[in-house]
């Protein structure tokens, strides 16, 4: 699952980045279906980031993560829609239920992925994190769905502290080490005491063994 997800991802960006490369010395033109190829093709990058973000929960079959990666799969293909069909003035419901929908998959995979990485370490930090990015959701929600004038200067702001508290979330998190679940216990060994436990280990079965074959 990773492995595929990585190379749809690798191969989106080097899409990507082969026709804006090509439309800068005029090989092409961002107009009509290359437009949408290279729409697209950023849909799946950012997709493909988001999912493979979520990778460590789904290999431990986590609720979280499967709803996640449900969200971001529907979000990712009304997003691919809107690029290939012809929107209408009578198509402005579908294009913001589209973006909420994508609004909240950005969201609920930030926090659920967070939520595995740090478990109950850093609650502080955590509910700050979360906190703005459930106010960003919410704040482009409102954009999408009312005329009212966007105040560009608090978007702005929560885009920024959303990114600054989800690098400081990596670096805590790897810091601290790999994900970690939160209901289970960790005992950390040195290498001579493992060591002197297999020892044991094949110690008793051959006494096991032993005592079997008498």
């Amino acid at each position: 699952m990773k492995k595929i997800v990585s190379w749809i991802t690798i191969g989106s960006v080097g899409l990507v980045a082969l026709l804006l490369i090509g439309a800068l010395f005029s090989v092409v033109k961002l107009e009509g279906a290359v437009a949408d190829v290279v729409f697209t093709g950023l849909t799946l990058t950012v997709a493909g980031l988001l999912t493979l973000n979520s990778c460590n929960m789904l290999e431990r079959k986590n609720k979280l993560a499967i709803a996640s990666l449900s969200i971001i799969a529907l979000s990712s293909l009304l997003v691919i829609l809107c690029f290939w069909t012809k929107l209408d003035d009578n198509s402005k419901a579908y294009l913001n239920t589209t973006l909420t929908i994508s609004a909240l998959s950005v969201c609920f995979n930030l926090i659920s992925s967070g939520v595995l990485k740090l478990g109950k370490r850093y609650l502080p930090l955590q509910v700050v994190s979360y906190a703005c990015y459930a106010i960003l959701s919410l704040y482009l929600i409102i954009i999408f769905w009312s005329s009212a004038e966007i105040n560009f200067k608090l978007l702005a702001v929560l885009i920024i502290l959303s990114l600054l508290f989800f690098c400081v979330q990596l670096v805590v998190a790897k810091k601290q080490g790999d994900t970690i679940p939160v209901e289970v216990n960790y005992v950390k060994i040195t290498k001579e005491e493992y060591e002197d436990l297999l020892a044991k280990k094949e110690q008793l079965e051959k006494i096991l063994l032993e005592k079997k074959n008498d």
